[in-house]
């Protein structure tokens, strides 16, 4: 069991690292917290790269943050396959193991304690955690996000609907398709913690909708 609760602080230690703080660091120095909406997440990187260095880099770099993000997730997720190998866990407390893990690293993502509990949103985790549970429910959902933000026209100040309807989605499926009883709680857990980290563009897309028309 020691090897399971090493393996354990390992993923979660990878998790703590700040994935768009350290990119922004190596393009060109720039600490992100302190541009935009001072977030870390791939979104916010777009958005402050577009006014620096044009709409094209923008949305490359906030690509690349959101996809490491994802990856780094999936990553995590899929190691803990390796974990079977050394405990012998059977497959239900494998999979319970992973769903557990994965709670842990969209938390790690939104509530980062080295950053003073302040990180991303966990969209690009979410997603990732996603991808080593069930990569066609992950599928499903990252094409609802495209497709709302599609129907915005790829508006940065759209992507907290993108992002519910992604996570909406991904619990409405697996319903439908007859995911483990643990992944459906999951995603249902899941949907919340979104919606709680947009609370900020929630809000601002409410006073928009108030302000009277010219």
């Amino acid at each position: 069991m020691t090897e399971l609760y090493i393996s354990i602080f390992i993923m979660l230690f990878v998790a703590l690292f700040p994935t768009g703080l350290i990119f922004c660091f190596l393009i060109d120095r720039r600490d992100i917290r302190k541009f935009g909406s001072g977030n870390i997440g791939g979104t916010n990187v777009g958005r402050v790269y577009k006014e620096i260095y044009g709409k094209t880099t923008g949305r490359i770099y906030g690509s690349a943050v959101i996809l490491l993000d994802a990856l780094k997730a999936a990553f995590i997720i899929s190691f803990i396959e390796t974990i079977d190998v050394t405990t012998n866990l059977g497959p239900n407390q494998l999979f319970s193991l992973k769903i557990g893990v994965g709670i842990l690293v969209i938390l790690i993502n939104i509530f980062n304690p080295i950053l003073k509990f302040k990180a991303g949103k966990g969209v690009a985790t979410g997603l990732g955690v996603l991808i080593g549970l069930d990569p066609k429910i992950a599928a499903l959902a990252f094409f609802a996000f495209i497709l709302m933000l599609g129907i915005h026209r790829f508006n940065r100040d759209d992507v907290f609907k993108a992002s519910i309807t992604g996570a909406v989605t991904a619990f409405v499926c697996s319903i439908t398709l007859g995911s483990p009883i643990l992944e459906i709680l999951f995603l249902f857990i899941l949907i919340p913690f979104i919606i709680y980290s947009h609370r900020e563009n929630i809000d601002t897309y409410k006073k928009s909708l108030k302000k009277p028309l010219k």
